[in-house]
């Protein structure tokens, strides 16, 4: 192995981390995040209209984009209190907020923005994979060892 990019010098693993966190960050804008929204909004969509709510509007918080889904149209507070209830069960939603006028009604913290939680995954998967390495080759040196 080139001594340049040994593994002590540490340019091989922050290389890596750089590039990782690049595809991470390219898969979530072009692909990923666009793809999660759009399956989350057509099955808020099929719920709504399952249960005759045919005026009420579901999306995603963009800007980034959030695990948070938006409704918005015209419903009466048991209705309002159900339907974030129901939506709320739909896959991938954190919360589920109103939308009046201007407002957001809805208590609670915002979650992580979805890119956020893309590139925290990425680097859990790199840890592990780098930890792995790290004792196959930990494995390796050791049976050498042992044959003496």
């Amino acid at each position: 192995m080139n001594p340049r990019y040994s593994i002590r010098n540490g340019r091989v693993l922050i290389i890596g981390l750089a590039a990782m966190l690049a595809v991470g960050a390219l898969f979530h804008t072009l692909y990923g995040g666009e793809r999660f929204a759009h399956r989350g909004e057509r099955m808020a969509r099929h719920t709504l209209d399952y249960y005759e709510q045919f005026q009420v509007e579901a999306h995603y918080q963009r800007s980034p984009l959030h695990r948070i889904m938006l409704l918005s149209g015209p419903a009466d507070d048991f209705q309002r209190s159900e339907l974030v209830r129901i939506i709320g069960k739909i896959p991938g939603n954190e919360q589920v907020k109103w939308v009046t006028g201007e407002r957001l009604t809805g208590g609670g913290f915002d979650p992580l923005p979805l890119w956020l939680e893309v590139e925290a995954f990425a680097l859990a998967g790199f840890g592990l994979g780098w930890l792995v390495s790290y004792v196959v080759v930990l494995r390796r040196r050791w049976r050498q060892w042992d044959r003496f």
